[in-house]
C-alpha cells in the first residue's frame, strides 16, 4: 500500500522522541491521527478563500485554448415594467440590488455580462469564466466563445412571461394581463436580424447554441429567499413584493411548495431545450450557465423536489453538475439571489464520471470496465484512481485512472417505495462508478474531498445518478432561522444530506472506508490516500464479488514484529507482519484483502491505522497496533495483559491467523 510505509516511518519518528529526557513516561503522549479524517463542510460556510488552483494548469491562459471554441449567442432582453437590474444604483431595488456593480448604461449591459459570466476573467468574477469552467471540467476539450446581442424590449410585463412557468401561478394574473407569454419565442424573432449579421460577421457560421438572458431574476433563486425564509405566512407577504393587482393576494405558487411572494413567483425559471438553448435571469450565476449548456449537450437534469411529498433523498447532490453541484459556491445556496452573482451559483462542480463518458471527455484507457458476475472468477480488483479535477495523459505528467465503471446485466435491489423510506433510490440500475473528487478547482466549493460510489443508468432517467451516501442517516442540520425565529431543518430531500457522502480511508471518528451490496453481491473498499509532490489527491480502492475469490488458494499468516511498550497513560506501539500466502496451481500469486482486528485480554483500548490493507503474496505488510494504556493513581502499578493480533482473508474468511503477545506495561 502506498502510504503506510510513510505511516509507519512517522509512528516510528514520534517514538523515537517521544520521550524528552530520562524521567518522561515512555511511549506516545497520544494516538496518531487518522490517515484520512472526516473533513466535509457545508457550501454555506465556504468562502472565496477556499478556492484551490489545480496544480500546474491554468485555464485562463490563452494558451491553454483549444484550437476551436463553441460560439454562443448572448442575447439579452428587458421587459416593459423592468430594465436590467444592473442598470440601477447599487442597492436600489426591492432585494437590495445590484450589490457589488450598478448604474450600468443600457446598451452597455449585453457585453457588461458576456464578459463577466462568460469570457473574461476578471477581478468580479474573481477571475472565473464559464469558459474556464468547460476547459477544467473536459480537460481542455471544449472551450465557449460568445456575442452579445440587444438588449430588447419585450412586449409585456415581466409577470406575464414569468407565471406561466412550470408550477404556474394559478389566478395570480393581474386583472388585464396575458400570463401567457413566451420569453424564447419573442426574443428569438426580435433578435433574428442582429444574429444573422453576427452570423455573417463570423464567416457564415451559425451560432451553436443560444444563451438568452432576461432582466430580473430567475425564480430558483428567489422563491425561498423572498417566500418563507422572510414571512411566517403567505399573508404576511407586503405589497411591496405582492401582486399589483389589489384584489388579488399578494403570494403566488412556486414550483416546490404551494406559497412564495408574488414578487418571486413572477421570475421566468431557468430552462434549458437540447441542442438549441437556455434561457436565465441575472441572479443566475456561471453555474447555471454551465448546468444549462449540459442540456444543451443533451444531458437531463438528476435532482429531486427536496420538499415533495413523499419526500426522497437527493440523488447526486452536489456532487455532479446535473444535480444541485449547480449550487455550489461561496455562500451557498441561500445566496443566488444577488445581482450580479458573485458568490452561491458561481463555482458548479464537475459533472460525475458518468456524464463525463456519455460526454467524451475521458480518454481510452481513462476509465476501468469490470463486469459485476466476472469479479467471482477474476476476485478482488485494486486500482489508483486519481482526482478527477486533474488532466490525465502523457504531456499532463500523469497517467492512470479516472475511475472505475462496474456493469451489471440487471439491478438486484429489491423493490422499495419513497412513501416508506426516502432513501429509496428506486431501482433499475446498470452499473456502478467509483471515482475521485478533491476540493480543488472548481470543486473546491464541494463539501469534502473523498471517494464518491455511485449507481447509474444507461438513459437519462432521473435519478440516472445516485450517490451512495457513507452517512445516510438525515444530517440533522439547521438550515435557516425562520422569521419567528425557530429553526428550519435542512429537508430530508435537501442536497445538503449529501454533503458528508464520501468514503474516506482507514479508521477514525465517524470514517467509512467500506460499502456492501448485498442484493448486487458487491463489496467496496477504500484502502488508502496518497498525494503527490503537487499535493494532487488518488487513492487506493478496491471491488470484490461477494460469490468468489477467484483463482487462488488463499492463506495467511502473522508473525511478531518489534514493540515500543508504553507506561500508565501512554500509548504503546506494537508490529506485526502479515503475509498473503495465497497460491495458483502450486505458485505463490496474487493479492489478497485482508482484515485486521487487535484487542487486549484487559480491555484497554486498541487502535489501527487501516481495517482491511491489501497484501501482496511476496510481499508482507507491517501493521501497528496502538495501545493505550490507562493511567494509575500516584504509587499504584498497572499490570500486564496481552495483546490478540487477528489476520482473516476476504475472500475466504475460514483462512484466518492469530497470534498473541504479551504486554508489559512500563512502571
Amino acid at each position: 500500500m502506498r502510504t503506510k510505509a510513510l505511516g509507519a516511518a512517522l509512528a516510528l519518528s514520534l517514538i523515537a522522541i517521544g520521550p524528552a529526557g530520562a524521567d518522561e513516561p515512555a511511549g506516545l503522549a497520544q494516538l496518531p491521527d487518522p490517515v484520512d479524517p472526516r473533513s466535509w463542510a457545508l457550501p454555506e460556510h465556504l468562502t472565496w478563500g477556499d478556492y484551490v488552483p489545480i496544480p500546474g494548469f491554468d485555464w485562463t491562459d490563452p494558451a491553454a485554448q483549444p484550437p476551436r471554441k463553441l460560439r454562443a449567442a448572448l442575447i439579452l432582453g428587458d421587459f416593459q415594467d423592468r430594465e436590467f437590474v444592473v442598470t440601477r444604483p447599487i442597492g436600489d431595488d426591492e432585494a437590495g440590488n445590484p450589490h457589488t456593480v450598478g448604474s450600468v448604461p443600457r446598451k452597455h449591459v449585453p457585453n457588461f455580462y458576456k464578459d463577466f459570466l462568460l469570457t473574461d476573467a476578471q477581478p468580479l468574477n474573481n477571475y472565473h469564466t464559464v469558459n474556464e469552467y468547460w476547459l477544467e471540467d473536459s480537460y481542455g476539450l471544449l472551450g465557449i466563445d460568445a456575442d452579445a446581442f440587444g438588449p430588447y424590449r419585450m412586449e409585456g410585463k415581466e409577470h406575464e412571461y414569468g407565471l406561466s412557468d412550470v408550477g404556474g401561478a394559478g389566478g395570480s394574473c393581474p386583472a388585464g394581463d396575458s400570463c401567457n407569454k413566451n420569453f424564447d419565442n419573442e426574443i428569438l424573432v426580435a433578435s433574428a436580424a442582429d444574429v444573422a449579421a453576427g452570423q455573417a460577421l463570423n464567416g457564415g457560421r451559425d451560432y451553436d447554441f443560444r444563451f438568452l438572458l432576461h432582466a430580473g431574476y430567475d425564480e430558483s433563486g428567489t422563491w425561498e429567499e423572498f417566500g418563507r425564509m422572510r414571512w411566517n405566512t403567505k399573508e404576511e407577504v407586503p405589497d411591496e413584493f405582492g401582486n399589483p393587482d389589489p384584489a388579488k393576494p399578494n403570494h403566488a405558487n412556486t414550483r416546490y411548495i404551494d406559497w412564495t411572494s408574488f414578487w418571486a413567483a413572477k421570475g421566468i425559471w431557468s430552462h434549458a431545450t437540447p441542442g438549441v438553448m437556455s434561457t436565465q435571469g441575472e441572479n443566475d450565476g456561471a453555474s447555471t450557465y454551465a448546468h444549462e449548456f449540459s442540456h444543451i449537450a443533451g444531458v437531463l437534469d438528476n435532482y429531486n423536489n427536496p420538499f415533495g411529498n413523499p419526500v426522497r433523498r437527493s440523488y447526486s447532490g452536489p456532487w455532479d453538475m446535473l444535480s444541485r453541484g449547480t449550487f455550489n459556491g461561496p455562500g451557498g445556496s441561500h445566496n443566488r439571489w444577488q445581482v450580479p452573482p458573485t458568490l452561491g451559483g458561481t463555482m458548479g462542480s464537475h459533472h460525475m464520471l458518468r456524464n463525463k463518458i456519455r460526454m467524451g471527455f475521458t480518454r481510452p484507457g481513462e476509465v476501468l470496465v469490470l463486469e459485476r458476475d466476472a469479479l467471482a472468477e477474476t476476485g478482488p480488483i485494486f486500482a489508483d484512481v486519481w482526482a478527477r479535477e486533474v488532466p490525465l495523459g502523457p504531456t499532463t505528467g500523469r497517467t492512470g485512472l479516472r475511475g472505475i465503471s462496474i456493469a451489471m446485466d440487471r439491478d438486484r435491489s429489491p423493490s422499495c417505495s419513497t412513501a416508506q423510506d426516502w432513501r429509496c433510490d428506486g431501482g433499475g440500475y446498470h452499473s456502478y462508478t467509483v471515482e475521485v473528487v478533491d476540493r480543488m478547482g472548481y470543486d473546491s466549493f464541494t463539501p469534502d474531498h473523498g471517494v464518491l460510489i455511485a449507481k447509474t443508468k444507461h438513459a437519462d432517467l432521473s435519478p440516472f445518478i445516485w450517490v451512495v451516501d457513507a452517512h445516510p442517516d438525515d444530517i440533522n442540520l439547521v438550515d435557516y432561522v425562520k422569521p419567528n425565529g425557530e429553526d428550519f431543518m435542512i429537508s430530508k430531500g435537501d442536497y445538503r444530506q449529501l454533503a458528508d457522502a464520501t468514503f474516506h480511508a482507514g479508521t477514525g471518528p465517524g470514517t467509512v472506508s467500506e460499502f456492501v451490496d448485498e442484493a448486487n453481491r458487491l463489496h467496496f473498499y477504500v484502502l488508502d490516500i496518497a498525494r503527490d509532490e503537487e499535493g494532487v489527491l488518488s487513492y487506493e480502492v478496491a471491488v470484490r464479488s461477494l460469490d468468489g475469490g477467484g483463482p487462488y488458494d488463499h492463506d495467511v499468516s502473522v508473525t511478531e514484529g518489534t514493540h515500543e511498550p508504553a507506561s500508565p497513560g501512554r500509548v504503546a506501539v506494537y508490529r506485526f507482519r502479515v503475509f498473503n500466502d495465497s497460491f495458483l496451481a502450486g505458485v505463490i500469486a496474487g493479492t489478497d484483502l485482508i482484515r485486521l482486528q487487535a484487542t487486549t485480554e484487559a480491555g484497554w483500548g486498541t487502535t489501527l491505522t487501516h481495517s482491511v490493507i491489501d497484501v501482496e503474496s511476496a510481499s508482507p505488510e507491517t501493521v501497528d497496533v496502538y495501545i493505550t494504556l490507562p493511567d494509575v493513581e500516584e504509587g499504584e502499578t498497572l499490570p500486564s495483559t496481552s495483546l490478540t493480533f487477528t489476520a482473516t482473508s476476504e475472500t475466504d474468511p475460514t483462512k484466518t491467523a492469530t497470534l498473541t503477545v504479551p504486554v508489559e506495561p512500563v512502571q
